[in-house]
């Protein structure tokens, strides 16, 4: 098989490597770990990043920072509500998840 046919995540090598499509890869994965970043700031323990997590968020937030304790701190995220549009979320944390 010729390296350029290979198959990678449905494109061919070229359409792979290609530098723009490259450039906007990397655009995107940076975006995500951007906002999954300031998601993770919400909750995070002042303390130490790795101690239980227990915040009050917007509900509009909950996919991000949800997404952001697993990444972060191996998930176990709880979320219940806190009343005016508002969620408490509760983790045990990087330490809590055995990290």
């Amino acid at each position: 098989m010729a390296e350029t046919s290979r198959m990678m995540y449905g494109h061919t090598y070229e359409q792979w490597m290609d530098p723009a499509r490259l450039a906007k890869r990397a655009q995107e994965e940076w975006d995500k770990y951007q906002a999954m970043s300031d998601a993770f700031d919400l909750v995070q323990d002042k303390e130490h990043w790795k101690n239980p997590i227990d915040a009050v968020i917007p509900e509009e937030k909950r996919s991000i920072v949800e997404q952001a304790i697993n990444y972060y701190a191996g998930g176990g995220a709880r979320f219940v509500p806190a009343g005016e549009g508002k969620l408490r979320v509760a983790a045990p944390g990087y330490w809590g998840n055995g990290f």
